[in-house]
C-alpha cells in the first residue's frame, strides 16, 4: 500500500517534470533515474519477503 502510494506519487511528479521539459535528453535522464528508484524501492521489499519465507 506504502509502495504504492511512493510510485504515484513520484510518477506524478516526474510526469511533471517531463512535461516542463521537452528536452529528450533530460526526459532519458528522468526516466534513468525512475528505474534506479524503482529497483532501490523493490530491492528492500524482495528481501524482506525472502525473510518472512
Amino acid at each position: 500500500m506504502l509502495l504504492q502510494i511512493v510510485i504515484s506519487t513520484e510518477f506524478k511528479y516526474l510526469e511533471q517534470m517531463v512535461n516542463s521539459s521537452g528536452n529528450l535528453v533530460q526526459r532519458e535522464v528522468v526516466m534513468v533515474n525512475y528505474v534506479v528508484l524503482v529497483v532501490l524501492l523493490l530491492m528492500p521489499m524482495k528481501i524482506l519477503l525472502l525473510q518472512m519465507n
